[in-house]
């Protein structure tokens, strides 16, 4: 019911993709008074889901790498770093990443360690990452949902 709401006011030029709506609802319907359901809405179009570290977001383009070298000689700075895990050798090019999403997973990854110390939004354990995203492609990282967006969403 609320993505049908959702989908409507986009066809009817309310909002757009990347909005952030609030949504409210309550029972029984069209009485006043009787809202109890208040959901936060991002409008867009999600391209993944995983295990979100940190409580940031970050917009910019994508940077897929296979390895250390491959990242440090593609990323530049506020790229989004898409690899398969990250290690010691790959921390030059994270030091200029506005955010990472790797495929490896875990709460005590490397990739969630260097992310938490460098401040950055970080995913991890997104299936197919490799595979999913293309460089160049922007996209919107939002660590605090775990939540990929295509193109620019605002996000709290």
């Amino acid at each position: 019911m609320l993505a049908i709401a959702v989908e409507e006011s986009v066809n009817s030029g309310l909002v757009s993709h990347g909005d952030l709506v609030v949504i409210t609802a309550g029972v029984p319907v069209g009485e006043a008074g009787t809202t109890n359901l208040m959901k936060i809405h991002v409008v867009g179009d999600i391209l993944a889901k995983a295990q979100g570290i940190g409580r940031k977001s970050a917009y910019g383009r994508v940077v897929v790498a296979k390895n250390a070298q491959e990242a440090i000689s593609k990323v530049k700075q506020g790229s989004i770093l898409v690899t398969i895990g990250s290690d010691r050798e790959m921390v030059p090019a994270l030091e200029k990443c506005s955010a990472l999403i790797t495929e490896e997973g875990g709460l005590t990854s490397h990739a969630a360690v260097v992310g938490l110390n460098l401040g950055i939004p970080v995913i991890v354990g997104v299936e197919n990452a490799m595979q999913l995203f293309e460089d160049g492609q922007e996209i919107t990282v939002d660590s605090a949902r775990g939540v990929i967006y295509k193109g620019h969403a605002s996000v709290l």
